[in-house]
């Protein structure tokens, strides 16, 4: 995993339940990931690449984007702090292959807790659906996605 940590260590931690190294990536003048260190920091080891859109500033998702699939990495965006913004064409959270949001109580928009996990790919999907409430929801879901999907 090669994450961003800036103010809050959740990025960071977050790899900690599951078989991954962390690596953390420098910031650039736009205090999100800078997309050379990340080049510089990409082992074989990589399985997902976590680009935190800070302050309402979207990272470089132009350069971060080929630098994951030249090396065959899942991008999960932290667009805790990027609700409604825009990169590009795209809202931020939609441009990799999963998007993460926060409604705490310091987030953008805030519910005093909660969260949403964006993405088209299924397979993340019923992988996401299995962590649903603290993980209380893991089952078969074969019925469940075929209800919910369009």
């Amino acid at each position: 995993m090669f994450a961003v940590v800036r103010y809050f260590l959740h990025p960071a931690l977050l790899p900690r339940r599951t078989p991954c190294w962390r690596w953390l990536v420098d910031i650039n003048d736009t205090l999100t990931m800078d997309p050379i260190d990340l080049e510089r920091k990409v082992t074989p080891f990589g399985k997902a690449i976590i680009p935190v859109h800070m302050l309402n500033r979207p990272c470089a998702m132009d350069e971060i984007l080929p630098i994951a699939r030249k090396y065959r990495l899942l991008v999960i965006e932290d667009a805790c702090q990027a609700v409604g913004v825009r990169y590009k064409d795209k809202f931020c959270g939609a441009l990799g292959d999963a998007g993460a949001f926060s409604f705490n109580k310091f987030k953008n928009i805030n519910i005093g807790e909660g969260g949403a996990v964006l993405t088209s790919d299924d397979r993340l999907f019923a992988r996401a659906l299995n962590f649903h409430d603290l993980g209380s929801f893991a089952r078969d879901l074969t019925g469940y996605l075929l209800t919910i999907r369009p």
